[in-house]
């Protein structure tokens, strides 16, 4: 759940810029909705939770 919770709260701190890969972030729950694109190439927020969640590819 902390990794999860710093995920969301990451989301909060991407600032859009021109790239040529473009991601967006949909967070759904009862007390708050989030939509974030990230055009940044540099924020690896989702690998960084994928990591924590299911560990190091080997």
């Amino acid at each position: 759940m902390q990794a999860f919770r710093r995920f969301e709260n990451e989301l909060n701190y991407i600032k859009n810029a021109s790239c040529t890969t473009v991601e967006e972030y949909e967070l759904r729950s009862k007390f708050r909705n989030t939509d974030v694109i990230d055009g940044s190439c540099v924020w690896n927020g989702y690998y960084h939770l994928h990591q924590s969640l299911f560990g190091k590819n080997k």
